[in-house]
């Protein structure tokens, strides 16, 4: 009846080792509940086929990628900032 289904799969050829480091971290009263979203820096070295709208899964947390910068153009680093803890 037209409807579809979403799923999540791994990047073929992904990096499973990485650095990770926390950049911030807040909380903030949302709807009479408080809510805790951080933000991480991760690099990787360079693959193809990330992109903004892929989730990176560290320690079994599903994180948001918000910014993938690839180092000078030179095709070796990834910097991925990710964002954890609410949902975007």
């Amino acid at each position: 009846a037209g409807g579809y289904t979403e799923a999540w799969a791994a990047i073929s050829g992904a990096p499973t080792r990485a650095h990770v480091k926390a950049v911030s971290g807040s909380e903030r009263l949302y709807s009479d509940r408080i809510e805790a979203s951080t933000r991480w820096r991760v690099t990787v070295r360079y693959f193809d086929g990330l992109l903004e709208s892929d989730r990176i899964t560290i320690r079994e947390r599903e994180h948001n990628v918000k910014f993938i910068n690839n180092v000078e153009m030179a095709n070796r680093w990834l910097v991925i900032d990710v964002d954890g803890g609410v949902a975007v």
